[in-house]
């Protein structure tokens, strides 16, 4: 899944090498995450709830990405 990430981002010219992580990308995607976890909170059905946690879990991949950190993420996780 993190290359997944990785080449999304790269199909949408915001690759994490040649685009540095702003203070207002950090409030963007913040902001982001939010409105996810308040859509998993007001959903009703499993479709709702899974479609905000996948929702929730691309943007938090995508931010360790666009942070430059991703080659560490699967160390750090395990």
């Amino acid at each position: 899944m993190l290359n997944k990430i990785k080449l999304m981002h790269k199909q949408f010219g915001i690759d994490c090498a040649q685009l540095p992580f702003t203070p207002a990308e950090k409030n963007f995607r913040i902001e982001c995450m939010e409105e996810e976890i308040t859509e998993f909170y007001d959903a009703v059905t499993n479709e709702d709830l899974l479609d905000a946690m996948v929702d929730l879990v691309v943007f938090a991949l995508g931010t360790v990405e666009r942070m430059g950190l991703l080659d560490v993420f699967e160390p750090a996780y395990n």
